[in-house]
């Protein structure tokens, strides 16, 4: 992953989000921090989570022209003139805490706030336009890790500094702000330091001087329409905004009750311990990125949405039992970990599947939905601690929630939570490379043929590929009693000389759904390591279904005890030892001929032994 750091613009761009994570969060802890000092029970809860939305309104408010700014104008340009801004306000904020004034000061977090929502698209476009479409995981986990190290850092700092600055007899808010304003010369320099460097980030996609804005179509929410129009084409789009919706509106109820919560259940008052738990969720998310960027090397794993949605739940659901202050600090841990694995993998899917030229307008959008998402849960929150509803019901409220998020997640990607966990062990046991993944169609069917060499080729070629895939597998080897749930869940189609028509049959509908199916033109395991004969049968399949044919090719597993190699030239080696390749070749014609496809076959197996 360090390896981004050494595309052109890409240090200064990550230092730049981590500048701006400080600027906004300082004002926030601090003004969350007062709240905590001064009020207690349902007041407490109220303001917290109205601090909160005021963050969080901008957002909404301003999703379409940040949205079309992101597109009109070059990234990089809305990200300087942006940060100027900021640095006009904090400045502001430097003047409201030295007068103590709490009110003003909750009006600047606003606009500080305005200024992140037209921040942001840009912010999260730059990702696909520097790293570009190959490595969207790892550039979605390094900026989610450098974002969650800054609130770490600012969680921790932030406290310590302002309890270091009270004497502990502060009575109101505004003697505290007034006390606490040196604080804030850290935020103007951060601020300072981050318009300079965003005069480093080089622009790579121009904006569309196409794009005017009607300011008659904006008041007609005719831009809004627009929007929604573009995101709710794509089913993969609009659920991966609606997954980041519910996250992050839970995450937001647990921020704002968790200070009642650890009064009642602990009797804490240090506002810097509070953070700093609060803050491990954060260190959590930067564990949780980098685990899923390191398991989306070659495309994105989308079987960590199941397993991060069930962490998530579990986690919330610990803590409601937890009074000890270092496991209420794992629990945050490990609801970050978890939230990390949604965060990165949604918000990647988001942008694989958006248009360059809609881009800003998609992340937009996205802000937009997260956004009121919060704001809904918020606003409950805060109706519901003026109605007395303690914070163990809001809790398990939560808990309902995510359980049902979780629920579906597993059923819409068993396949791939199951992918996840074989590629999870095969990587403990096999040292695997995957090469040529770019060669799969992002939507539609094709056929997935070439070498046959052990009884687990399916099963790695599961981990290799970036979509799931059915397999054609022989029925004697399918009706093993132990294998056949498992093969019958992942959509096997048996075959056998005698039922053949069936299994094409059912091989013609899969890719008429546009799935992707895989056959193994052999027919059987080798015997000798090198290819068979290729049969023909593929070619009655291929002339009623025009699909394109991906070949590939698996190196390292003959020999292994998962082979038809002899016993004397089987050989065992120790755990990681074992080199494992599995190579996708460009896509052919449905029209190629068996003789054609195994000479490309033949020649994706020199090229995958050049490698190794």
């Amino acid at each position: 992953m360090l390896q981004l750091l050494r595309v052109r613009g890409a240090l200064p761009y990550i230092v730049v989000i981590f500048l701006n994570a400080i600027v906004d969060l300082g004002d926030k802890i601090v003004l969350q921090n007062t709240i905590f000092k001064v009020y207690n029970g349902s007041e407490q809860i109220v303001l917290t989570a109205l601090v909160n939305a005021l963050i969080l309104l901008p957002f909404v408010m301003f999703f379409t022209p940040a949205g079309f700014i992101s597109d009109r104008f070059s990234k990089a340009r809305v990200l300087h003139y942006a940060s100027r801004v900021s640095l006009v306000i904090v400045l502001l904020i430097l003047l409201a805490y030295y007068f103590g004034l709490f009110k003003t000061s909750l009006f600047l977090t606003f606009l500080l706030a305005a200024q992140s929502a037209f921040f942001s698209p840009a912010k999260y476009g730059l990702i696909k336009e520097l790293f570009g479409k190959e490595r969207l995981t790892e550039g979605n986990g390094i900026v989610q890790a450098v974002t969650i190290i800054a609130i770490l850092l600012s969680s921790l700092l932030f406290s310590l500094l302002f309890e270091s600055m009270l004497t502990g007899t502060e009575t109101d808010a505004s003697e505290i702000l007034s006390k606490v304003w040196p604080i804030t010369l850290l935020l103007v320099a951060a601020a300072l330091l981050q318009v300079w460097l965003t005069t480093k980030i080089p622009t790579i996609v121009e904006g569309d001087e196409r794009l005017k804005f009607d300011f008659d179509k904006y008041k007609r929410l005719g831009y809004l329409r627009e929007n929604f129009a573009i995101v709710t084409r794509n089913r993969v789009i609009i659920e991966s905004i609606l997954g980041l919706g519910i996250f992050f509106g839970v995450s937001q109820v647990v921020l704002a009750i968790f200070g009642v919560h650890l009064k009642e259940v602990a009797g804490e008052q240090n506002t810097a311990i509070a953070q700093g738990i609060m803050a491990l969720a954060g260190l959590g998310i930067a564990a949780g990125s980098l685990i899923t960027a390191k398991l989306s090397e070659k495309y994105i794993e989308t079987g960590l949405i199941p397993l991060g949605a069930a962490g998530v739940m579990l986690s919330i659901y610990a803590i409601t039992k937890t009074a000890d202050l270092w496991l209420l600090g794992a629990e945050f841990f490990a609801f970050g970990l978890f939230g990390g694995f949604l965060i990165v993998v949604l918000n990647a899917l988001i942008q694989y599947r958006a248009r360059y030229h809609e881009l800003g307008r998609v992340m937009a959008t996205s802000n937009f939905v997260q956004n009121w998402f919060m704001l809904l849960f918020l606003g409950l929150t805060m109706y519901s601690a003026l109605h007395d509803t303690d914070t163990q019901t809001l809790f398990h409220i939560l808990i309902a929630v995510v359980g049902v998020g979780a629920l579906y997640a597993f059923l819409t990607l068993p396949q791939f939570l199951f992918r996840l966990l074989f590629k999870i062990v095969a990587l403990f046991r096999y040292h695997l490379r995957i090469h040529g993944v770019e060669n799969f169609p992002k939507d539609g069917a094709a056929l997935l043929m070439g070498n046959h060499v052990s009884y687990i080729d399916w099963v790695l070629l599961s981990i290799a590929s970036p979509r799931r895939v059915s397999f054609v597998i022989e029925r004697s080897f399918y009706d093993k009693w132990y294998l056949k749930p498992i093969l019958r869940f992942f959509g096997a189609i048996p075959i056998s000389s005698r039922a053949s028509k069936d299994a094409f049959k059912a091989v013609r509908e899969k890719l008429a759904q546009g799935k992707i199916v895989c056959i193994f033109p052999e027919g059987a395991l080798t015997r000798n390591g090198h290819l068979g004969k290729f049969q023909r049968g593929y070619e009655l399949i291929t002339k009623e279904v025009d699909v394109p044919i991906i070949p590939f090719y698996i190196r390292g597993l003959w020999g292994s005890r998962f082979s038809h190699a002899h016993e004397k030239l089987k050989y065992n080696v120790s755990i990681r030892e074992r080199d494992i390749g599995v190579s996708f070749g460009k896509s052919l014609p449905a029209s190629t001929k068996a003789s054609e496809l195994k000479r490309v076959i033949f020649n994706l197996q020199i090229e995958s032994w050049s490698k190794y």
